[in-house]
C-alpha cells in the first residue's frame, strides 16, 4: 500500500508491502518482518520524537544473526558486521548473493 504526506503519531506501522513518501512519524515503532522479496520503500520521510525500529518472523531472525556474527564471530564475524555497516553508511542497501556469489 502507498502512503503519501501521512501523519502518523504513536502508531506501530509494519513496513513490509508498504511505501512511504513523505510522511512524517512521530514517536512510532517501524515493524519490519521481511516477509515479501521486496523490501519496503522510505523515501524522504521525516522522523520525529522516539522513534523505533522493531523486528518480527525472518527481519528478527536476521538481526539475531547480526548480533551472533558480531558477539560470537570473533574478529572475522566482527568484520562482516562492520562491512555490512559501512555499506549502508555509504547509502548502498545490501549486498545481494545469487548462486552463491556476492554481487554489489
Amino acid at each position: 500500500m502507498e502512503h503519501r504526506d501521512k501523519e502518523f503519531d504513536g502508531k506501530t506501522i509494519p513496513l513490509d508491502g508498504n511505501t512511504f513518501t513523505g510522511c512524517t512519524f512521530r514517536n512510532c515503532c517501524l515493524v519490519l518482518e521481511a516477509a515479501g522479496e521486496t523490501p519496503p520503500d522510505l523515501g524522504a520521510n521525516r522522523f520525529e520524537g522516539d522513534c523505533a525500529l522493531g523486528f518480527k518472523g525472518k527481519g528478527a531472525a536476521g538481526l539475531h544473526l547480526l548480533a551472533m556474527l558480531y558477539h560470537r564471530g570473533g574478529e572475522g564475524g566482527r568484520r562482516i558486521v562492520e562491512q555490512l555497516f559501512d555499506q549502508v553508511r555509504q547509502g548502498a542497501y545490501l549486498t545481494l548473493v545469487k548462486r552463491g556469489r556476492r554481487k554489489p
